[in-house]
């Protein structure tokens, strides 16, 4: 569905923010085919996540949105020289004047299923890139990576994170832990787990972690929301674990689980191995993200419950780049 399909050396008719003569080329991202400049000086990025990919790979958009209220990102992306500002559309999407004020040739957003004419008015701001969300991680990196002929340093990305997994999974390959995820959705104030669509399970597996029964498997056809399945809180002590993680940010409140009586039952909660982790990097899915998780669970698996939070997120992200540009 990110395919690179086609590249153009001609400005695309009819697009703005470009430039008559730009070179172009065009890709096939989530909703079908899109032209793009091919050295982009003006990119806006409609959310942290699309800023943190195209950083990824050494592209610096001038502005993103906190659309996902992350303050990891935030952290990340200002210190980088990137403008951050604030939602102005009373939603998860800015305000198209705001965007078009900002003058942009090169618009990038995270898009998810049925966000196709939500998102059409950007596209007559700029043209505008909607890249996949809910897609195993690996797809995620690749698919950037196609976007702006950067395979080689998408597939360096893809070659760290699968070492680091093997390493994880290395150091407790003699007495495999187990780990349960329990996700608090402000939306709903409902409890919810993983299902095998979701990019976090993935990881988790290939870091040699087992799972409770059901957050691996595939959820059942319409309930599975953005790869993750509600849970009934009679059904929280089937999901203890060696460690049950607990993610935490603007969208996921941990006392929608941790105020439930049986969350505080379980043998994991008493023994001190339910550790608060970072909501918006457990559930991003794409390359930082994955690698925030991984440093986690090498914690995990070595022992330790001590978990990433805001005040990592320099250190922690000068790491990622060093590892990924060696």
């Amino acid at each position: 569905m990110t395919g690179l399909v086609a590249c153009s050396t001609t400005a695309t008719p009819g697009s703005t923010g470009a430039g008559d003569g730009a070179e172009t080329r065009t890709v096939t991202d989530w909703f079908g085919e899109v032209t793009i400049p091919v050295a982009p000086e003006r990119i806006v990025a409609l959310d942290e996540n699309a800023a943190l990919n195209l950083l990824m790979l050494g592209m610096k958009p001038q502005v993103t949105y906190n659309a996902w209220g992350s303050d990891v990102a935030v952290k990340i992306l200002q210190e980088a020289g990137v403008e951050v500002r604030p939602m102005t559309g009373g939603g998860r999407r800015p305000a198209v004047e705001d965007v078009a004020n900002i003058e942009p040739d090169l618009i990038v957003v995270t898009a998810v299923a049925g966000s196709e004419q939500e998102l059409a008015p950007f596209g007559d701001v700029a043209p505008t890139l909607r890249a996949p969300y809910m897609e195993p991680w690996r797809e995620l990196v690749s698919a950037y990576g196609r976007y702006f002929d950067k395979g080689a340093a998408s597939d360096k990305v893809i070659e760290v994170l699968t070492s680091m997994t093997k390493e994880v999974a290395t150091k407790h390959a003699d007495r495999p832990k187990s780990l349960s995820v329990l996700l608090g959705a402000v939306r709903g104030d409902s409890v919810m787990v993983t299902d095998s669509s979701n990019s976090l399970s993935t990881v988790i597996a290939e870091s040699g972690f087992t799972r409770p029964a059901g957050e691996e498997k595939a959820a059942p056809e319409g309930q599975s929301y953005g790869g993750w399945v509600m849970l009934s809180p009679e059904q929280i002590p089937q999901h203890d674990a060696d460690i049950v993680a607990v993610p935490k940010a603007t969208y996921y409140d941990e006392k929608i689980v941790t105020r439930q009586p049986l969350f505080q039952a379980l043998p994991a909660v008493k023994q001190g191995r339910a550790p608060i982790v970072n909501g918006d990097m457990w559930t991003g899915g794409y390359g930082f993200a994955v690698y925030w998780v991984l440093v986690d669970l090498a914690a995990f698996a070595s022992g330790s419950i001590v978990v990433g939070t805001e005040a990592d997120a320099a250190q922690r992200w000068k790491q990622f780049q060093s590892l990924i540009t060696a």
